[in-house]
């Protein structure tokens, strides 16, 4: 937080004597920082959830996107990763797909984006239609790992989710 003088209006309540010689001298430089902390406390937590299972893939694929909105890794990369060990454990794109109940277009989409999207220092690689992510793209990209590990978890834990689709998530 900052703040800028801009004027002073001075009303004097006790001015001198007619004639008489007056000086004044103003000297102010003013910085302030501080820092806030909150607490939230429960009454109580929050029921286990028992349509969910963290098993090695969900705690990898969530790993990797911790470390993407912390700094650590590139979303291109992120993304790619993610979409490369769904691709792996269900034995490719199409059987992900139909194991998942998420339309093709989505996992495509998350191939493209991963692939094609990024700048020369957070590409996941050089390609030939290389171009920066739109902010609408990064935020697809963010909505459709989540909602792919959530799944992925869900149906570890024998839950059957509803479809995913793209009017399931944000518009591009």
């Amino acid at each position: 937080m900052t703040f800028i003088f801009r004027r002073a209006n001075v009303v004097d309540r006790d001015p001198p004597p007619p004639g008489s010689i007056v000086t004044a001298t103003f000297v102010g430089v003013a910085r302030a920082t501080g820092s806030a902390t909150g607490r939230v406390t429960l009454k109580s937590y929050p029921a286990v959830p028992t349509d969910f299972r963290a098993d090695p893939d969900v705690l990898s694929l969530w790993h990797r996107y911790e470390g993407y909105k912390n700094g650590r890794e590139p979303l291109a990369a992120m993304a790619y990763f993610c979409l490369t060990t769904i691709e792996v454990r269900y034995g490719g794109r199409r059987d992900a797909s139909m194991a998942l109940s998420v339309d093709p277009a989505v996992l495509n989409k998350l191939g493209e984006l991963s692939t094609n999207r990024g700048d020369l220092a957070t590409a996941r690689k050089k390609t030939a239609d290389l171009r920066p992510f739109a902010v609408e793209e990064a935020s697809w990209l963010e909505t459709a790992i989540r909602a792919l590990i959530r799944r992925i978890g869900e149906i570890a834990s024998g839950h059957s989710p509803s479809p995913l689709t793209m009017n399931h998530l944000p518009q591009l």
